[in-house]
């Protein structure tokens, strides 16, 4: 399994794009979509923790230390899986020719 064949179903499922448009990116434009996508998505979860946040004001609920609620309280918690990231910088890496020094 290559790095592409990764790639391949976030562009095709999450940007939408064809498999001919996929195919003719460069890695540094489908990284910078990559990039938008996430923001998007972000914006999105924001908006949605805001609602919540409001909803709960508004009936009255509060918190244990009895303050009020706020978006980041219904936002997911972002953790980097540090295994995941090093298998995508290990595959990309391999994908641009570089060594693996820490073999040597």
């Amino acid at each position: 399994m290559t790095i592409k064949d990764d790639l391949w179903p976030v562009a095709i499922y999450d940007l939408g794009l064809s498999s001919n448009e996929f195919g003719r990116l460069t890695f540094r434009q489908f990284d910078h979509l990559v990039k938008r996508f996430s923001i998007s998505i972000d914006r999105q979860e924001f908006r949605v923790a805001k609602l919540c946040s409001s909803i709960y004001n508004a009936s009255g609920t509060k918190k244990l230390d009895k303050t009020e609620f706020s978006p980041e309280d219904f936002l997911p918690k972002k953790e980097i899986e540090q295994g995941n990231l090093l298998k995508k910088v290990e595959a990309l890496n391999r994908m641009f020719g570089g060594l693996d020094n820490r073999k040597n």
